[in-house]
């Protein structure tokens, strides 16, 4: 697995259920690593106002969904809180987390 799809699927599994079990779902799930998923994610954090959802549609036909719901300064950076829903085995899941613009630009995820 690649170090972002690591980091993402960790942010957004952390506190269900126990780590195997996540990991598992985030290697059967690899949707999570794919750029549309990626672009999605950052956009809604760049351009969405607090409580604007975006919505799409993955090549395999899941919906998810991005809302941030705070945003808020660290020392050097705008962060976002956010909620996420996925779709995971016909099941949606709201998985929620933070992240911050880092010098570069990307939005990394914070805990």
């Amino acid at each position: 697995m690649s170090t972002l799809f690591t980091l993402v699927c960790n942010k957004l599994f952390d506190g269900h259920g126990n780590k195997d079990s996540w990991t598992a779902i985030c290697g059967a799930a690899r949707y999570f690593a794919s750029v549309s998923f990626l672009s999605q994610h950052k956009a809604a954090l760049e351009n969405n106002k607090v409580g604007e959802t975006s919505s799409w549609t993955d090549p395999d036909g899941k919906t998810h969904s991005v809302t941030p719901t705070a945003t808020f300064h660290n020392e050097t950076a705008p962060c976002r809180e956010f909620r996420q829903t996925v779709e995971i085995d016909g099941q949606i899941e709201i998985l929620s987390g933070k992240a911050c613009r880092s010098s570069d630009g990307e939005w990394k995820l914070v805990r």
